[in-house]
């Protein structure tokens, strides 16, 4: 393989700095992004939905590849599957061999069904920061 975990998380990271959907950042490795469209294609009455995207936790990304091209993209029932399973696959070119890889970062999806009741960027920033936090101080 060219490039290394941290490569992929570089390249992921600078795509969604880019992206008009991200929303905010957890930490200069995590962005929040809005899914909302996406979601609602598969799931019924889905008013917002957010990814928080764990580029920080490189030793948990998996890597899967070479390809010569650019695999087809998944379709939005498999990726919902995806991040209902946690996992966020994106295809990836690495610039120093020129291939393809599937590269699968930890990721959580926030799904709001309830009329009236919308979750926001930053109410979707303080659960996964919160989240963050149980699972630090369960670690001790």
């Amino acid at each position: 393989m060219g490039c290394t975990i941290l490569d992929f998380i570089g390249g992921m990271v600078n795509n969604y700095k880019k992206n008009p959907n991200t929303v905010g950042w957890i930490n200069q490795f995590t962005p929040v992004v809005n899914v909302t469209s996406t979601v609602a294609q598969v799931k019924s009455g889905v008013k917002e939905a957010y990814l928080v995207i764990h580029g920080d936790k490189p030793e948990r990304v998996l890597v899967y590849g070479p390809y010569d091209e650019e695999p087809p993209a998944n379709p939005p029932e498999a990726t919902v599957n995806n991040w209902l399973k946690g996992q966020e696959w994106e295809r990836q070119k690495c610039q120093s061999d020129g291939k393809y890889y599937w590269v699968v970062y930890p990721a959580e999806l926030y799904i709001n069904k309830k009329p009236g009741a919308g979750i926001t960027a930053s109410t979707a920033l303080l659960l996964a920061i919160g989240a963050a936090a149980l699972i630090a101080l369960s670690k001790r």
